[in-house]
């Protein structure tokens, strides 16, 4: 649970089990929420949105925090994010050293 911002707030807990090959991935809402470049032809600025996350998430190929950063990024069109933009990515190793 989130600790401070809230005083007496009562927050959900889950637990569940990683199994080989799985991925979990814990962000801000920086990189959610990220708009797409000022475009004068729009009235709305679309986000980065949680489809892509997910997608890039669960796409098979390796996967590291320097890609999705960068791939925000280039949907920002810009190397500056309009929010903070933390994430912490585990993956569960397929087969572990052995």
């Amino acid at each position: 649970p989130i600790i401070g911002p809230v005083p007496d707030a009562i927050y959900a807990t889950a637990a569940t089990t990683l199994a080989p090959g799985d991925r979990l991935l814990i962000l801000s809402d920086g990189l959610i929420e990220q708009p797409e470049p000022d475009d004068p032809t729009r009235s709305e600025r679309g986000e980065f949105g949680r489809a892509r996350v997910e997608s890039w998430l669960l796409d098979p190929r390796p996967r590291d925090l320097d890609g999705l950063f960068s791939t925000v990024h280039a949907f920002a069109g810009s190397d500056r994010l309009d929010d903070d933009a933390t994430a912490i990515l585990v993956e569960v190793e397929a087969d572990p050293p052995g």
